[in-house]
């Protein structure tokens, strides 16, 4: 696996190319690595890229004995997320604990190698949130932001953060109409923070609750060659 503090499952290239991309994705709360492992073989058949998929560090035991966090990881702020209370008013929330998970992932990314300009970052849900804050508090510049479910959080220090960060970078955003755990409302809310930062944002909106589209097989492979070319 290399040296890291993160552990995490790998689908890898067919044959390692110039065009080839390594594609990070970061699960959500209560979640692992398995959840989205699947999508690197329905996005990416041909195995053209590298595919990763990072375990959280913290783990939890309520949803099962493999679910894990990336934050909060303080057992009552995770028995308070469990049910919903710990993500109200996101936009007001900051914790170290977001910042800690963004450095961890930074330095994932850097522990393995992988070059800024070829590499795609994102995740779903919780996930989105901590690819966001790698992408801004650790200038990890990536050539491309997937943020599937997310929603706007630290919005005060994330105002001033996100426009050096993500300026001209290609966003695609996906957010259900009728999500119950991360509103609507919240990802319209970081998808119009994402245009006033100058990023390439790509948002879809679908009918459907906490979940990824599947509209996202025509969506995402498009973000991915706008990368290579």
């Amino acid at each position: 696996m290399g040296h890291t503090t993160l552990d995490y499952r790998e689908r890898p290239a067919e044959a390692q190319s110039a065009s080839g991309l390594t594609v990070v994705l970061l699960h959500g709360f209560g979640a692992d690595a398995d959840d989205l492992f699947p999508l690197a073989e329905v996005f990416d058949a041909p195995r053209r890229h590298r595919w990763i998929f990072p375990n959280a560090p913290y783990p939890i035991t309520m949803f099962g004995p493999r679910s894990r966090a990336w934050f909060p990881r303080a057992q009552a702020e995770i028995e308070a997320a469990a049910t919903g209370a710990y993500f109200q008013k996101l936009r007001r929330l900051d914790p170290d604990t977001l910042r800690t998970s963004g450095d961890e992932v930074a330095t994932f990314c850097g522990d393995l190698g992988f070059a800024p300009e070829r590499t795609v970052l994102g995740g779903f849900s919780q996930g989105s949130i901590v690819a966001i804050e790698a992408a801004l508090h650790n200038r990890l510049r990536p050539a491309a932001l997937v943020v599937l479910s997310g929603a706007l959080i630290a919005e005060e220090r994330w105002r001033g953060e996100m426009p050096p960060a993500v300026a001209q970078i290609p966003v695609l955003q996906t957010h259900g109409s009728l999500d119950e755990i991360l509103p609507y409302s919240e990802g319209a809310a970081l998808a119009e923070l994402f245009k006033q930062s100058g990023a390439e944002l790509r948002f879809h909106r679908f009918e459907g609750g906490h979940t990824i589209p599947s509209g996202i097989t025509e969506l995402l492979p498009p973000v991915l060659d706008s990368v290579i070319s």
